[in-house]
């Protein structure tokens, strides 16, 4: 009994709420159904193809906001490299520089050994010295110098050099051979690669009148290149280390004006002797006169009457 009371109250139950699950059941399905065409990229293994309108959607979709992306990220990026190109550039200059520096010491010898003993702190050398005495009161010693120093260096030893005295004068220049040194490296590299051609033809010569010309060529462009080899070292060697030519200059003492103790006696004798002297310069000059007047004045006497005789 139990069991048939359950059966009719599941049975008054679907009778009565039949619509109900019908149209639940109907709205899962369209639920499910749109969720499916939400995502059609994902169905394209279980046999779903996108229409022509969504496939323009997409297109437009990628020509309107990823293609403006990724140029910006090309530029970006060009940008970046062009940025590292000029750092790089800029890192890469080639200056040579030169200073001209005049100090005033008291002894240009005693400040050049003093100079010597302070080289090695910044890695310079001496390159050339000259140390010579002066006129001046005292014989001090003037000394010229040819400094070579790291460009990192420079400018610390450039301070140092200024401690030494009293600076009378100081230049700076610098020189930018970054283009010079390009083009050297530049046809250096062609004409290696015109070597190893002209090599491979010599190795391949058949005759001895070709081989003989294709030596004399190869001679000449080894030359070229030792040439230039010789050009990029001088090159990196002075913008390696710059130049500095020092001047070490004594100073001129003057000397003190004294006056000594005034004493008319002594200034009486000098002048007793010193007329004197020029009294026995004119009894000298009159003796002299008188004896050399004895002989020719007679004879330019005669002299004259003869050539007023001539004359008449």
């Amino acid at each position: 009994m139990f069991k048939n009371s359950t059966k009719l109250n599941l049975k008054n139950f679907f009778s009565k709420h039949l619509w109900h699950l019908l149209i639940v059941i109907l709205v899962v399905v369209l639920i499910w159904q749109n969720l499916k065409s939400d995502n059609p990229i994902y169905e394209y293994d279980t046999g779903y193809a996108p229409t022509k309108e969504l496939m323009q959607s997409q297109d437009s979709v990628m020509r309107s906001e990823i293609l403006p992306m990724a140029e910006n990220s090309v530029l970006k990026m060009t940008d970046y490299n062009q940025n590292a190109t000029t750092i790089a550039a800029i890192s890469d200059k080639k200056i040579i520089k030169t200073a001209n520096m005049t100090v005033q010491v008291k002894d240009g010898e005693e400040s050049y050994n003093l100079l010597k003993n302070n080289l090695d702190q910044f890695s310079a050398f001496v390159e050339n010295a000259n140390v010579y005495e002066t006129y001046y009161e005292g014989k001090p010693k003037e000394a010229n110098i040819t400094i070579r120093v790291p460009v990192e260096n420079f400018e610390a030893f450039l301070t140092q050099l200024r401690t030494y005295g009293y600076v009378k004068s100081e230049s700076v220049s610098g020189s930018d051979v970054t283009e010079q040194y390009t083009d050297f490296s530049a046809e250096l590299t062609n004409l290696e690669m015109r070597e190893e051609k002209v090599r491979e033809f010599y190795e391949n010569a058949k005759d001895v009148e070709d081989t003989l010309a294709i030596y004399k060529e190869l001679a000449q462009i080894q030359a070229q290149i030792d040439n230039i080899k010789q050009n990029l070292k001088n090159l990196k060697n002075q913008t390696s280390y710059s130049t500095i030519y020092l001047i070490f200059t004594p100073e001129i003492k003057i000397t003190e004006f004294t006056n000594p103790e005034w004493n008319i006696g002594i200034i009486w004798k000098e002048g007793v002797n010193d007329l004197i002297s020029a009294l026995h310069f004119v009894a000298n000059a009159g003796i002299k006169i008188f004896i050399y007047g004895a002989i020719w004045i007679p004879a330019g006497l005669i002299i004259w009457v003869v050539w007023r005789r001539i004359r008449k």
